[in-house]
């Protein structure tokens, strides 16, 4: 059996064609990121058959992020479905079930999720929380801000809840994150740092694009 496994070149025209190929002929030993590249080149370029190839590779491999970004592909080119399904899996009394949702709307950074995400917030479990925290900071939509200092006021996750609060770029974050910063806690006291250093810079990035003109 043939097997890809040199680099898929984004931009090439036949890159989801070679996607495909990739996916195709993938098994439990295809290195994983090849299957990453692979997916992101179907996401680009939409070749035909591509949700079918993702749902018959998906199974076949063992690395959960490998999985999670097949996945999360089949959501981006369209299945609503799979979407919905996705995120009412947050609502499991299975923490595992709940972490790997998270990771995958994290990945799919679709904002429709951002109502659900933030219901799984409401947790006892660090690892779920944490999980769920991120993938509200990589789809970076300010909703959520409340929730993620609340946490920080209420010192859970403290240092989760900081990074994902540092991507979000969001000011109204900047008090709780100066009580953490000058706590004794180290760590948290740095998380609470970098996440106030990107906050600046998102501001000042706000500002240099309303400055032109």
């Amino acid at each position: 059996m043939r097997r890809v496994t040199g680099p898929i070149d984004l931009d090439a025209p036949d890159a989801g064609a070679r996607a495909i190929d990739v996916l195709g002929t993938v098994d439990a030993a295809v290195d994983g990121a090849v299957v990453l590249a692979a997916c992101a080149a179907i996401v680009r370029h939409r070749p035909a058959g591509a949700v079918r190839v993702l749902r018959a590779a998906a199974p076949k491999l063992t690395s959960p992020r490998a999985r999670r970004a097949c996945v999360a592909a089949i959501v981006r080119l369209g299945e609503d479905a799979l979407l919905v399904e996705i995120a009412h899996a947050l609502r499991s009394s299975d923490s595992a079930v709940v972490l790997g949702a998270a990771r995958v709307l994290g990945d799919v950074c679709d904002p429709r999720a951002v109502p659900n995400l933030i219901e799984a917030l409401r947790t006892d479990d660090p690892a779920v929380f944490a999980a769920v925290a991120h993938a509200l900071g990589q789809i970076n939509d300010p909703v959520c801000v409340p929730w993620l200092v609340a946490a920080v006021d209420h010192g859970f996750c403290v240092e989760v809840a900081c990074r994902a609060l540092g991507a979000l770029g969001d000011a109204r974050a900047k008090d709780a994150l100066v009580r953490v910063k000058a706590g004794p806690d180290r760590a948290r006291a740095l998380a609470a740092a970098e996440a106030l250093v990107l906050i600046e810079e998102a501001a000042c990035g706000q500002g240099g694009e309303g400055g032109e003109g």
